[in-house]
């Protein structure tokens, strides 16, 4: 074993591992002398603390862009020890050079008002996420999701098929199947649009849940 990946809080299931259970896992790698690689992208609008990690065998990955709303900009960071960090710096220097100048000067407004912003995203975040919980577990399995911004239903067919037949009525959600195989018959919904949005996007969901069962009996 050389690394252990921890995703946490988890994309996209959106499950949040305890700060107990990240150590007991930091332990086990060092007593196999292998790394953690810790990304914490989602940690910032997790509805738990979740602590940002970074000791001699681990590297912490973070991101900026899904705490400030700056997903297609990727931005983030690693901290870690400072032999790999100095390696690190060679290879962004010959593969992206640096990140583009609007998006540092977007970021650092963003941290001079962190606690502001991510106070009310989580709390955004959270709204949506007990409102969509709550209105599909009547007609999917589907667990209360512990972070923003996504929740991962079962839909008991083929995610792919499902997807594409949601597309055609103007729905974009991510089949489970680009995840594994084994959550073929789970889909990613994403929850950035307001509570109004997101209960007619999850009606048209489940009638078409529903209709597709119906027609398979």
């Amino acid at each position: 074993m050389k690394m252990i990946v921890v995703i946490n809080p988890n994309n996209p299931t959106s499950s949040v591992l305890s700060n107990k259970k990240v150590r007991e896992i930091v332990e086990i790698a060092t007593d196999y002398n292998a790394w953690v690689l810790y990304d914490v992208a989602y940690a910032d609008l997790a509805f738990q603390p979740v602590k940002k990690i970074v000791e001699d065998n681990v590297l912490l990955v973070d991101s900026f862009s899904k705490s400030f709303s700056l997903s297609g900009w990727r931005v983030g960071y690693v901290a870690c020890n400072r032999d790999i960090c100095k390696r690190l710096i060679k290879f962004n220097q010959i593969t992206i050079s640096c990140v583009p100048e609007f998006i540092q000067r977007a970021v650092f407004t963003g941290l001079e008002h962190k606690d502001k912003i991510v106070k009310k995203a989580r709390k955004v975040y959270k709204e949506r996420a007990v409102f969509a919980y709550r209105y599909l577990k009547r007609h999917v399995k589907v667990y209360m999701p512990c972070s923003g911004f996504y929740i991962f239903p079962h839909i008991g067919m083929d995610s792919v098929k499902f997807a594409f037949n949601l597309l055609e009525k103007g729905i974009a959600i991510a089949p489970g199947i680009v995840f594994g195989e084994k959550y073929n018959e789970y889909v990613r919904i994403s929850l950035v649009r307001d509570l109004e949005v997101l209960k007619d996007s999850m009606s048209v969901m489940i009638d078409t849940i529903n209709k597709t069962k119906s027609e398979t009996i």
